[in-house]
């Protein structure tokens, strides 16, 4: 589902839709529907970039093939 929306924003954007539309801090203003999504071990990169730009923000990590909320936990430090 995330990245379905995520090539959905591209294509808004692509298109200068006005539900594209952008804050100052690159935030979407209407397309928020879904917060900052990372699949690891791939997005690594990016993930940590994001994670030091924001310090004082509060991760979730959920594994993959779980249910029911098993194995979720929060992260706020890089170890």
């Amino acid at each position: 589902m995330v990245k379905n929306i995520k090539r959905y924003r591209r294509e808004l954007e692509k298109e200068g839709n006005p539900l594209a539309e952008k804050d100052d801090k690159g935030d979407f203003l209407y397309m928020d529907v879904v917060p900052m999504t990372y699949i690891l071990p791939g997005d690594y990169t990016i993930f940590v970039e994001e994670f030091r730009r924001k310090p004082d923000e509060m991760w979730i990590m959920k594994p993959t093939a779980r249910a029911q909320g098993k194995g979720i936990f929060l992260v706020n430090k890089l170890t």
